[in-house]
């Protein structure tokens, strides 16, 4: 039986403070909801009194950073506004039967992929998931000759940004522990070209004049960590990929701020067009990215970086 105070929880409830969470803003949520500004304050505060916890930290009415149960609340919101997805199109969805080829970044660790594979089992009985794990680019490339259905892509983030985000991420500039940057040109580990993280670093250090060069680069995720290791260099990476033997160096080398990296779903016109592949492929999308992001609180990282 539900608590008294329970009870008072809406599913509205739950999918305003998402919004405020993913937006990091009341008005952007207002917009993406189709609300205005003060009824999204209003239901906030209504939620906040029903759980008798602050569930945001404010500063001169802008949203700072959500506490640490609003960090737990919203990742329980989202697991709720997705079963109660799943149940609607599970009755008024038409089936979806037949193959799915998704796409995902390489950079994702591979331990997710079994857990998502038979969840989808379990609720669509007669989907058939294809996935590949490869770099954007590469990915965008096979999306392109139609060989994937639906892919993760990546974008640098900016606050006009036409579309609402599975996640949004740091760059951090990477080197490891032991690594001083005396003078330049800075020596850059990076993806071949086509890699969105490496045309952020060198994009960042034109802008500002700094002479660069390229020390190592290769198509590995693996093969860039252990070049960073090594101390080839300093690679452009979301803290999610560094190691222990890691450092951002960043702050003390006074090198100038990567851009934020947001994560969205590409999806054929045939998967536009079909609203129970849609929702799958969502679905299966946004826990992928929540498993392997920053918004797993698995750190000390705040869900909003600066």
């Amino acid at each position: 039986m539900l608590h008294r105070n329970a009870r008072q929880l809406t599913l509205e409830h739950m999918r305003v403070f998402v919004a405020v969470i993913e937006t990091k803003s009341f008005s952007k949520a207002g917009e993406v909801l189709g609300k205005s500004q003060p009824a999204i304050t209003q239901i906030i505060k209504k939620l906040e009194d029903i759980l008798a916890l602050p569930l945001l930290l404010r500063k001169q009415g802008r949203v700072e950073t959500p506490t640490l149960d609003g960090r737990i609340f919203y990742l329980k919101a989202k697991k709720a506004l997705d079963s109660a997805n799943e149940a609607y199109f599970a009755l008024r969805g038409t089936p979806f039967s037949g193959k799915l080829r998704i796409g995902i970044l390489d950079d994702f660790q591979a331990k997710y992929i079994p857990m998502l594979i038979r969840s989808c089992r379990s609720v669509y009985q007669n989907v058939e998931l294809e996935i590949t794990s490869e770099l954007s680019w590469r990915l965008n490339e096979g999306f392109s000759r139609g060989e994937l259905d639906a892919i993760l892509n990546k974008y640098v983030y900016a606050d006009n940004f036409s579309e609402t985000p599975l996640s949004v991420e740091p760059l951090r500039w990477v080197a490891a522990q032991d690594f001083i940057l005396t003078s330049t040109p800075v020596p850059l580990v990076v993806f071949h070209e086509g890699c969105l993280y490496r045309q952020c670093a060198i994009d960042t250090l034109n802008k500002h004049e700094i002479d660069w060069k390229i020390a190592y680069s290769s198509y590995s995720y693996s093969n860039i960590q252990e070049a960073v290791s090594a101390g080839m260099g300093i690679s452009p990476l979301p803290p999610r990929a560094m190691l222990l033997n890691h450092q951002d160096i960043g702050t003390t080398s006074k090198l100038p701020s990567l851009p934020d990296i947001c994560m969205t779903i590409k999806l054929s016109p045939s998967l536009q067009a079909d609203r129970m592949a849609n929702q799958i492929v969502r679905l299966i999308a946004q826990t992928f990215v929540k498993e392997n992001s920053l918004l797993d609180y698995g750190g000390d990282d705040s869900l909003f970086s600066e």
